[in-house]
């Protein structure tokens, strides 16, 4: 890739990708010189450590107004924000982009994601200076785009002017032909694939917390796969809820949306807990709200605390050996009773391969080809 990317908080220095990353950049864009930084996230129980062996990480608010004052000196006329903290309205937070524009004086503009927020317009935020700082958003999945007109007067001062455009079929005479051309190139081979039919889904299968019809196919899901390619019967199942990436709707149900839900290279892993060690894991899913676990399971959470709990119909004996289908991302998280593991087995393949082998074997199984889910109160929230 020859784009620029920038990563101000993130050290990448002893990992092989160092050559690639900038801490800060300047582009010319006429006769304005534009800095900008990057504004990143923590790292830790966000990303799969094993994914980001060797990457510092700094709290933003301690580096960002240093290194857009260094891109001033070095001749920049105005400093934008890329930043992926995420944004809470009338949040003065120093971990969200608003407490970022309130503590400095460096930035002229902060344009934001992570918490897929749809701003039309900005959010202008008081700096130290007293100047406005416009924070902007353009929510997810490509719905829009967000477009700033900016003017810099000769005293220095940026202005701007920003909206939302909706990405519709309005925008179809304004394709490049030479870049369509190219990605049609890729898209044929990778549309033959995608496109192919599983099933029918004749209701949307949508996910939600403390439990989901989604979240109840993809937890019972790692169940069949544990027995089907490993001849293993699991206990227990469970997925992050964020790695539920999309909804099922009503309709033909083709491997390409399969991927769409289930977007990461995670695998299937197997371990062994005590139940002592189980316990932890479910006062870790109580805490969390409720989160994908298999049908065997019959969870009570009050005040964010297990209030009971039953696998197969048993109350856990703390002294027994139980065995639980989840994902690399989670084992490798290295906490929630989880780090405890007797012993662990990593699948060789993507699971979401095995995700589109597990939808095919539900639509098989049924005469009209169909896959449904449903709640079964295996969550219960009091």
């Amino acid at each position: 890739s020859k784009v620029p990317v920038v990563a101000t908080n993130y050290d990448f220095s002893r990992t092989n990708v160092s050559g690639y990353i900038k801490s800060s950049i300047i582009l010319e864009a006429g006769n304005i010189k534009v800095g900008f930084i990057g504004l990143n996230v923590r790292l830790q129980n966000l990303v799969d450590p094993t994914a980001c062996e060797g990457v510092e990480w700094q709290d933003a608010i301690n580096i960002a107004d240093n290194e857009a004052e260094k891109l001033r000196s070095q001749g920049a006329d105005i400093v934008i924000a890329l930043s992926h903290l995420g944004y809470q309205r009338n949040s003065d937070a120093f971990y969200y982009d608003r407490g970022i524009a309130m503590r400095t004086r460096h930035i002229d503009m902060i344009i934001g994601g992570h918490t897929h927020t749809f701003l039309n317009s900005p959010d202008y935020v008081i700096n130290v200076d007293g100047d406005k700082v416009p924070i902007v958003q353009t929510g997810s999945k490509g719905v829009c785009l967000g477009y700033a007109k900016i003017k810099v007067s000769e005293e220095g001062k940026p202005t701007f002017t920003y909206k939302l455009i909706p990405v519709k079929n309005h925008l179809d005479a304004k394709v490049d032909i030479a870049f369509s051309d190219m990605i049609d190139t890729y898209s044929a081979t990778v549309r033959e694939q995608m496109d192919e039919v599983i099933g029918y889904c004749p209701q949307d299968i949508l996910k939600g917390s403390p439990e989901s019809p989604l979240g109840n196919l993809t937890a019972d899901g790692l169940i069949w796969m544990a027995r089907e390619y490993y001849d293993i019967d699991a206990d227990v199942s469970l997925y992050n809820s964020g790695g539920i990436r999309n909804n099922i709707f009503k309709g033909y149900l083709t491997l390409g949306d399969v991927y769409s839900v289930y977007p990461f290279d995670n695998v299937l892993t197997i371990l062994t807990l005590k139940g002592r060690d189980l316990n932890s894991l479910f006062d870790y899913v109580a805490s969390n709200g409720g989160m994908p676990v298999n049908k065997g399971v019959k969870l009570v959470i009050s005040n964010g605390k297990v209030k009971s709990l039953t696998i197969n119909g048993q109350p856990v004996d703390e002294e027994q050996t139980y065995t639980v289908a989840t994902i690399d991302y989670l084992a490798n998280l290295g906490r929630y009773g989880l780090d405890k593991a007797m012993s662990r087995n990593d699948a060789p393949d993507i699971i979401r391969d095995y995700f589109g082998e597990y939808f095919r074997y539900l639509a098989d199984r049924d005469p009209n080809n169909e896959i449904r889910a449903y709640t079964d109160g295996r969550i219960i929230i009091n």
